[in-house]
This record gives C-alpha cells, structure tokens and sequence, in this order.
C-alpha cells in the first residue's frame, strides 16, 4: 500500500504513514488511484509555481527596464541620444 499523500510505501498493518503522518485511507479505496491523484495535483501546483516564476521574472524585466528609461531621462542622456 501507498501512502495517498507522499507515495511512500507503507505496510498494510499501519495506522499512520511514517514519512508524512498521513492517516492511511479506508478499506476498499484504492491507493494507486489516490497516489496517482496526488501526482496530478504535484504536477499542477509545480505548473501553477513555474506560470508564477515566469510572471515574475517577466514584471522585474519590465521594472528594470522602466528605471533605465528614466534614468536616462532624468541625467539627459536621451536627449543626448535623441539629437
């Protein structure tokens, strides 16, 4: 039997299992089903954290961008550029 929250292998006999101190599901339910289940809800939190990295570094590019813009606003450099 699976543990349905982390997958770790654990006996048939135990109440609890012993990496995440999941209760072990009821009789009858089917532990692969369950760890398949989580799988798919790992893989869509790790796509929901990559989606916010990508945001993330995309928001900071356009930040860094912006300050350069007005730094060479601000020192008269794109005018400089500009003539």
């Amino acid at each position: 039997m699976y543990c349905t929250n982390c997958g770790l292998q654990i006996p048939e006999n135990t109440q609890f299992c012993s990496n995440c101190d999941q209760k072990r599901i009821a009789a009858g339910v089917s532990s692969t089903n369950n760890y398949l289940f989580n799988i798919q809800k790992s893989k869509d939190k790790y796509d929901a954290y990559e989606d916010a990295k990508a945001f993330t570094y995309a928001m900071v590019g356009i930040i860094i961008i912006i300050v350069i813009v007005f730094t060479f606003l601000a020192s008269g450099l794109l005018e400089f550029f500009l003539n």
